[in-house]
């Protein structure tokens, strides 16, 4: 991972800390205005490096993208409290469209193996998983819609900031100590 990328993904990681300062100390335009331009800018480069293979990808990051944007220009900074959700409400769409094709799952599966042929069994237990992220991503959504509702900026940052992450951590851990230790896959 190049030094952009590990930028990018320190910066979105550590955003909802930086909106709520920004926001308690008046910087919420600037901060949109920055946090939009790099969503595009990823996007673009993203387009560009690898062309067609990237359009969902890209489409998958135009929604929060464009909150982003019209709360800008719209001067709507609580807006902005919404990107957590759309960013969960597009991971769930994500993959639950792949459940259609070819589930996420299974595609990172056939990545790790590489040149081997995936088993009838690890198709069907790489469904199960895309399911269980697809549940996994509306619960982590309604909580984080509900954290806006509620309307405490600080109890939205400790969820969106560190426990909706502590919570993707704790599914992934869980889902390969069972693949590992358990299926011994």
């Amino acid at each position: 991972m190049n030094a952009a990328k590990v930028s990018l993904f320190v910066f979105f990681a550590l955003w909802p800390f930086t909106a709520n300062l920004a926001f308690k100390y008046g910087l919420m335009q600037v901060f949109l205005v920055l946090s939009a331009l790099l969503l595009a800018g990823r996007a673009i480069l993203l387009l560009v490096i690898s062309g067609v293979h990237a359009r969902k990808e890209t489409l998958a990051m135009s929604l929060p993208g464009i909150l982003l944007i019209l709360s800008a220009l719209l001067i709507q900074d609580n807006w902005a409290f919404y990107y957590p959700v759309l960013v969960s409400i597009t991971l769930l769409a994500t993959f639950l469209l792949s459940l259609k094709t070819k589930p996420i799952i299974q595609r990172f599966a056939e990545i790790s193996i590489k040149n081997q042929e995936v088993s009838p069994e690890i198709v069907s237990y790489t469904r199960k998983v895309t399911i269980l992220w697809c549940f996994f991503f509306a619960l982590n959504g309604a909580v984080a819609l509900y954290t806006v509702w509620l309307g405490d900026l600080d109890v939205w940052t400790l969820y969106n900031g560190c426990l909706s992450y502590v919570a993707v951590g704790a599914l992934f851990c869980g889902e390969y100590f069972y693949r590992k230790v358990i299926l011994h896959v």
